[in-house]
């Protein structure tokens, strides 16, 4: 009977300190849901949200940020403009398909609260400087139909350049996963989180973009997961930012994944009104990735196309007649 209780001591001092060893490593590593956020509580799934209130940030009704799908089904992101006629989003995402005889139309979803419309694509206008890999990566959908005003939210397009660095709030339609282990699951609900932007593309990192001109219409952030001493938040000054590394925005920051391209990125103006400073377009890493591959993992800069550098454009585009 002695040797039966000390075998079983035994057994439960190995399962508690197995307990206590795999709650110690949930404390130490954290769990990074995609857009990809730095704590998992912050991966909400906002589809349709239109009094959506988001820590560090606020009320905001993303019922304007829509679900683009290619002719194919494949899934990304886009902002409904002025109007309700037309959607903005990444070139990259749309351009195979915007010739004038393509017979493949694709959709638009928009959704408020519990209700969706689906509407096809009337036609596609690419940014005249876009080639592929190029920096102007930016389109309009022209939609078959108009998105009923009081039925999803139209935002604002900033006007002129921000003060650098900014507290921003990113959206879209793209895939979940963690800062350690990249993106994951599949694309199709909508996340919001924050991040800041950090510095516009300058010197080495303007290499790469297939664009002749020299001063880029891009913005910067880093995906560092949190402040202080976080060894990542370092990483933004070794892939050639030319700003301090920024600390991040702690628990909620957050990093594009696939499906986000085209969502749009907001701030918040002198007036404390939610307007569009810029458009997600990609990711790069430049030698600061933690697992070298291109993935939504820690380390890695997320690429916005400035809204004020393309609005003289999209404001042409939308007063054309049809």
């Amino acid at each position: 009977m002695a040797v039966q209780n000390t075998a079983l001591t035994i057994l439960l001092r190995r399962i508690l300190g197995c307990a206590a060893f795999l709650i110690l490593l949930a404390v130490s590593a954290p769990g990074l849901k995609a857009l990809v956020f730095s704590d998992e509580k912050s991966a909400i799934d906002l589809t349709g949200e239109r009094e959506a209130k988001i820590t560090g940030w606020g009320q905001i009704d993303l019922s304007g940020v829509v679900l683009v799908r290619s002719p194919y089904g494949v899934p990304s992101s886009g902002v409904l403009l002025k109007g309700g006629r037309h959607v903005l989003t990444a070139a990259h995402c749309v351009a195979q398909f915007s010739s004038q005889g393509n017979k493949l139309p694709g959709r638009v979803e928009v959704f408020s609260g519990t209700k969706r419309k689906i509407i096809p694509w009337s036609k596609v206008y690419l940014h005249p400087a876009y080639t592929l890999g190029s920096a102007w990566d930016v389109a309009i959908i022209e939609l078959a139909e108009k998105v009923p005003g009081n039925f999803a939210a139209r935002y604002p397009l900033a006007g002129a350049p921000r003060s650098l660095p900014e507290i921003i709030l990113r959206a879209g339609w793209g895939k979940c996963g963690s800062g350690m282990a990249g993106e994951g699951g599949s694309a199709g609900k909508l996340f919001a989180g924050l991040n800041r932007h950090e510095a516009r593309t300058k010197g080495k990192l303007i290499h790469g973009f297939k664009s002749t001109q020299a001063n880029l219409p891009l913005l910067l952030s880093d995906f560092d997961g949190g402040p202080g001493t976080d060894p990542f938040s370092k990483f933004a000054a070794s892939a050639g930012l030319d700003t301090a590394a920024d600390p991040g925005a702690g628990a909620n920051e957050c990093h594009i994944a696939n499906g986000d391209s085209g969502g749009p990125v907001f701030a918040r103006d002198a007036k404390g009104e939610t307007v569009v400073v810029a458009l997600q377009v990609g990711r790069i890493r430049r030698g600061a990735d933690i697992d070298h591959r291109l993935n939504s993992s820690w380390g890695e800069l997320s690429v916005d196309v400035e809204a004020c550098r393309i609005r003289n454009w999209i404001l042409a585009t939308l007063s054309r007649r049809r």
